[in-house]
């Protein structure tokens, strides 16, 4: 990555995390206590942005060597990678090794593109897949040498985005998304709004209970009703 340029992104792969709320709560717990950013990533990973790091914060890299003491500390099988981008990030995590993280730097971005297989792709896709071997693609730097009318004809608008990402270049900016599960407990958690059967539960007072009577549907009835003919 160029002189001057503040922009890093970590991703951090959790294994077992992904049917399970209570855990990946404490994972993310950690991950935010690093970064105001945290973005998950199907099925168990995270995007941490951790740029700015000139200006009030230390270096991503003692950020990431942190991060990963605690996840040690706490028993959680993980590994993480460090780059400029969320595609170079995925592919330094790739290469790094379980309980580890990579970091990798601009000398040594093109070569990684150059060694990984297009299944290490990330959000690819099974088709897409499908097509890249068809076409005889096998790692992600050879993408970057197919002809862009061919890809814009067989991918259409997906095709720019690829190209651009096989030649280590990705704008996408990292925002905070939670996976559904915890949304979904977060929902249930006692600090939701109560519902209207615990409304209808809550105790009432004696006069609240005389009000109602006074003014229940049954004795409205009664006072409507026409008095009956002799």
């Amino acid at each position: 990555m160029g002189k001057g340029v503040e922009r890093w992104i970590a991703w951090v792969e959790v294994k077992g995390l992904a049917d399970f709320a209570e855990p990946m709560a404490s994972v993310l717990k950690i991950l935010e206590r690093h970064s105001p950013l945290v973005e998950y990533g199907p099925p168990s990973g995270f995007y941490l942005d951790l740029s700015g790091w000139r200006r009030s914060r230390p270096h991503p890299r003692e950020v990431l060597d942190d991060l990963s003491g605690e996840f040690r500390r706490a028993g959680i099988n993980f590994r993480a990678g460090l780059g400029p981008n969320k595609l170079l990030a995925r592919a330094a995590a790739e290469v790094a090794l379980p309980g580890g993280s990579f970091w990798l730097l601009e000398q040594g971005q093109r070569d990684l593109l150059e060694g990984l297989p297009v299944e290490s792709w990330p959000e690819l896709g099974h088709s897409r897949l499908r097509r890249l071997r068809e076409m005889g693609i096998s790692r992600i730097h050879d993408f970057s040498r197919v002809s862009p009318c061919w890809i814009r004809m067989v991918f259409k608008k997906r095709g720019e985005f690829l190209l651009e990402q096989s030649r280590g270049r990705d704008p996408r900016p990292v925002v905070r998304r939670l996976p559904r599960l915890l949304d979904d407990m977060m929902a249930s958690s006692p600090l939701s709004p109560p519902s209207i059967s615990a409304e209808k539960s809550r105790p009432r007072s004696p006069r609240s209970l005389l009000v109602s009577l006074r003014t229940s549907p049954r004795r409205r009835r009664a006072r409507a009703r026409p008095p009956a003919l002799s």
